[in-house]
């Protein structure tokens, strides 16, 4: 008899870990989006989502996989901001969130996650230098914005397949060759030797202007190179360009089609791989360490607005006044204001 009620006692305990180790492994611990602190309540729903209040940083969130300020996953954002650089149009991005999430962003939603990831891209690889040979390329073509006719002015290394620079202005001029010589020579260690370029009669004067007499400038056209040179890596780039770029009429403004430009540039030299370089990105082949893999890691990179507040947030509720409270006026009484009765 004693054999058995010992074996139940035991059974009884083991039942009782198997409960606690369950009741254990379902306990959320939800952290802070903002600041990553575990100091945190409920506070109340909002759209019948739970929100959450933080002690440290008195920022309210939800504890979902979604960023600060986000509707939706890095995976949507990341996804819609690729197929934007790659061609997609607005519309087939929508249909695309639509079919993952069940919810349609707006276009100015989509927009404003593709600047964002473009910011934070551009800011890792501000400072890059590749490392290029002695001859560059450069070329200008038309791309329409807002339905207008703007020059592109690229410049590009030839043997990596590297944009050293993407200047977009309202007209071909010869400041604009200038300002995109300008941009490319601050991506480079030393002045290139050799400018490949068309027979526009700007580019000799600014070639001499920006890189000094030591550069030499040689006149090609598309596929017919002379001495060997030739415009044919960069003639390519352009018109994958203008293929690729075709979704910026949809800005209204010169600034964030320059923006757009700049993205789509970062996306060729970093994280788009050419079956002329065996899979790799133009930065791989130039001796550049890719910050980010994707566009993914590009959107996570970007840092929260706020870490912290000087002083730690209340975390109890404020007892209601009385409706009597509430309703009685202060009475001035000389340097003093005293609440009272009427």
């Amino acid at each position: 008899m004693k054999t058995v009620i010992v074996n139940i006692a035991k059974a009884s305990v083991r039942v009782m870990e198997i409960v606690n180790e369950a009741r254990i492994s379902k306990i959320e611990y939800v952290a802070c989006k903002w600041c990553g602190s575990q100091d945190v309540k409920k506070n109340g729903h909002k759209r019948e989502i739970q929100q959450w209040l933080c002690a440290k940083c008195g920022r309210t969130f939800q504890n979902n996989a979604c960023l600060p300020h986000d509707k939706y996953t890095p995976e949507d954002i990341a996804s819609a901001v690729y197929q934007y650089y790659t061609g997609s149009s607005l519309a087939d991005i929508r249909g695309e969130i639509k079919q993952k999430t069940g919810r349609e962003p707006s276009d100015p939603a989509i927009l404003q996650w593709i600047k964002k990831a473009t910011e934070a891209a551009l800011d890792s690889t501000r400072n890059d230098k590749p490392n290029i040979g002695d001859t560059v390329a450069a070329d200008e073509t038309v791309i329409k914005v807002s339905g207008k006719k703007y020059w592109c002015v690229v410049v590009v290394d030839p043997i990596s397949k590297y944009v050293l620079s993407a200047y977009l202005s309202r007209a071909r001029t010869a400041r604009a060759i200038q300002l995109a010589f300008e941009q490319a020579k601050l991506k480079m260690t030393k002045p290139p030797k050799v400018v490949i370029s068309d027979g526009y009669t700007a580019y000799p004067e600014m070639v001499k202007m920006v890189f000094g007499d030591t550069t030499h400038h040689i006149v090609t056209k598309p596929f017919e190179g002379k001495n060997g040179q030739s415009n044919n890596v960069i003639e390519r780039f352009n018109s994958t360009l203008k293929e690729k770029h075709k979704v910026s009429r949809n800005f209204k403004s010169l600034a964030t089609a320059k923006m757009n430009l700049l993205g789509y540039v970062y996306f060729y030299n970093y994280l788009r791989g050419h079956e002329s370089l065996d899979g790799q990105t133009p930065a791989a082949i130039c001796g550049l360490k890719t910050p980010n893999e994707n566009w993914k890691e590009v959107i996570y990179s970007r840092k929260p607005l706020i870490q912290s507040t000087i002083q730690p947030v209340n975390m109890g509720y404020r007892k209601r006044q009385s409706a009597k409270v509430r309703a009685r006026k202060p009475i001035a009484t000389g340097a003093m204001t005293i609440r009272g009765r009427r």
